[in-house]
């Protein structure tokens, strides 16, 4: 069932409980309770739609410069294009998206010094979400860091390389979220995705290199140690950065030759992300 379908069915079992009220006299709220539900329903639709393009941006099923149709993507996500043009104007005041005129929305490209210096705001505010966690850290958030940190070891033991890329993302997500700023959490957020073609094209050994690095700031989170962890955290945004030039260069390398264009095509797959499952689960 899809989303729209679901939002249509709450909304016509909210008509009927208004009219059923209305029997009852109590016309007015029922009328009002009816408006704040439709509203409700066409906002969690928004919602899920921009976090499920969030995170197909971010999981790199949609690359820089690539362009982002609003009927194709309607189709993907079995949606009107309604919600699709909200999500892409949202992501545009976040600077993941760009929409230009006469080209529509492209996801966001960003020059060797813009990404050096999204790269150095992160890393400084990697580390002080890292110090807020150690300071604030519950056993419910260190046991799904804890999960994670499990999920990515055995990966790397395994050798599955591929799956590092969107483990780390969950760790870095986790670890935001175990800060308890929320403020802090969503402007960690759009960093992430502005550099995420970043942090998904570094070499298969500095992958496994950046993991490893990821117990030692979970374990001076767990030590409450915040000095500690803000320095690991931050050095190890500030590791990945070092090689900025190298990475964008292998990045373009191995770019397909036969792309060209507007890159259109690009949004042909259906992203395999956690929110794109929701919005196809629901």
């Amino acid at each position: 069932m899809s989303i729209l379908t679901l939002v249509k069915i709450r909304a016509s079992a909210t008509r009927k409980a208004v009219r059923l009220s209305k029997v009852d006299g109590q016309k007015a709220g029922s009328i009002s309770r009816e408006e704040d539900a439709v509203e409700a329903s066409h906002q969690s639709l928004n919602d899920r739609v921009r976090e499920a393009l969030r995170d197909a941006i971010v999981g790199g099923q949609f690359k820089p410069g690539d362009r982002l149709v609003e009927a194709k993507l309607a189709e993907l996500f079995g949606v009107s294009r309604n919600p699709v043009r909200e999500a892409l104007k949202a992501l545009g005041n976040e600077g993941i998206v760009t929409i230009a005129p006469r080209r529509g929305a492209v996801v966001a490209e960003l020059s060797e010094g813009e990404a050096a210096d999204v790269v150095e705001l992160r890393a400084a505010l990697e580390g002080f979400s890292a110090r807020l966690a150690a300071r604030r850290l519950d056993g419910e958030a260190g046991a799904r860091l804890m999960s994670v940190l499990k999920a990515g070891d055995e990966a790397a033991e395994r050798g599955d390389t591929d799956a590092l890329p969107g483990l780390n993302d969950i760790f870095h997500a986790e670890l935001a979220d175990a800060s308890s700023n929320l403020v802090l959490a969503g402007i960690m957020r759009t960093l992430r995705a502005k550099t995420h073609w970043l942090f998904a094209s570094v070499s298969e050994q500095r992958v496994l290199a950046s993991w490893k690095e990821h117990a030692g700031i979970l374990r001076a989170i767990l030590d409450r140690d915040e000095e500690m962890a803000a320095l690991l955290a931050s050095r190890h945004v500030t590791n990945v950065g070092r090689d900025l030039p190298k990475l964008r260069a292998e990045s373009e390398a191995m770019a397909d030759p036969n792309e060209g264009g507007d890159k259109e095509d690009a949004i042909d797959p259906v992203p395999d992300t956690p929110a794109v499952h929701k919005l196809y689960t629901m």
